[in-house]
């Protein structure tokens, strides 16, 4: 993975007040794993179109009743990696096969990221072209 290289999709530098499917690839992060980079400067405030189709909730109760009818834990296996858990149970992406960008957003403490209520994401500070977007986890 040391060989790939950034693909420059639009001009890194320019710096714009929207985004949209190709203001965003996966690579490889300094943080670890995989993190979600944008292909051009981003201006502070933005709305970042992370989740385009959204995400859905598995109660502990739909859980529950899958692992006791179906035998295994692989749901909340996948609910335990990729979803975001609160009272009522998991939020995931719509299709574990076909999971959006933003699921790939990294943590940091010095995070450029943040929602709001609705969980829409914009920016903190102007973003330059290839900077990875990062959240604080602790926020969710």
């Amino acid at each position: 993975m040391d060989n790939l290289v950034f693909i420059q999709i639009d001009n890194e530098a320019e710096i714009r007040d929207e985004t949209n499917e190709f203001s965003f690839v996966l690579k490889p992060s300094p943080l670890g794993g995989i993190g979600v980079f944008c292909t051009h400067g981003i201006k502070k405030g933005t709305r970042l179109h992370l989740f385009p189709r959204g995400s859905r909730l598995i109660t502990h109760k739909e859980i529950k009743l899958k692992t006791e009818v179906f035998g295994n834990n692989k749901l909340i296996n996948f609910c335990n990696f990729y979803g975001v858990e609160d009272k009522e149970g998991f939020w995931v992406p719509k299709s574990f096969n076909c999971i959006d960008v933003g699921w790939y957003l990294n943590h940091s403490d010095n995070f450029n990221s943040i929602h709001d209520e609705k969980y829409r994401y914009f920016n903190d500070k102007d973003l330059q072209g290839g900077e990875e977007i990062t959240i604080n986890y602790n926020h969710l």
